[in-house]
């Protein structure tokens, strides 16, 4: 499974310190994280730091099974689009009001209390849980006008990395 972790803006510190303690909680999922902690903190192997791809590329694999995010428009309307139940970390007015919106339609979790308790409560219900947003997922993203997917060889590269790690990366 990999779960693809997203925010706007760099996290605080403390927050950093709280997202990297619970990901490691979960070794057997792998995490992708764009612009969410600072490139000097250290992770564990199952945290993958990617600072330029594009959100479309894993958010539409198969393995991809939930997406955290800040509650950004462009992270609210992917996460449906691509139907992945979604747990929002606010950080904005915006944020505030789609993380309002995924929790109303059952598209996942809005923290509104960003604490590692209710994060790692979340991630577990989400991923244990997800058959449950994914009927609303799947009724919301009827609404969203379809693109193209990704490649089947983006496919293939994020299937070998998440098997057999990085260092067999070029």
């Amino acid at each position: 499974k990999i779960v693809l972790v997203k925010f706007e803006n760099i996290m605080s510190d403390k927050e950093s310190q709280i997202l990297v303690a619970v990901l490691t909680k979960y070794p057997k999922i792998g995490f992708v994280l764009r612009g969410v902690i600072d490139e000097n903190v250290e992770t564990p192997k199952n945290i993958f730091k990617d600072k330029n791809g594009n959100t479309a590329d894993i958010l539409c694999l198969i393995k991809t099974s939930a997406f955290i995010n800040d509650g950004d428009h462009s992270s609210f309307t992917e996460g449906i689009y691509f139907k992945k139940p979604m747990i929002v970390l606010p950080h904005n007015h915006q944020g505030q009001a789609n993380g309002a919106l995924v929790k109303d339609r059952g598209l996942g979790i809005f923290i509104e209390d960003f604490s590692l308790q209710n994060l790692d409560q979340s991630l577990n219900e989400v991923l244990n849980n997800s058959s449950k947003y994914k009927k609303n997922l799947l009724i919301n993203s009827r609404k969203i006008p379809k693109v193209s997917e990704i490649s089947e060889g983006i496919q293939k590269i994020f299937d070998f990395y998440f098997n057999y790690g990085s260092d067999n990366l070029v």
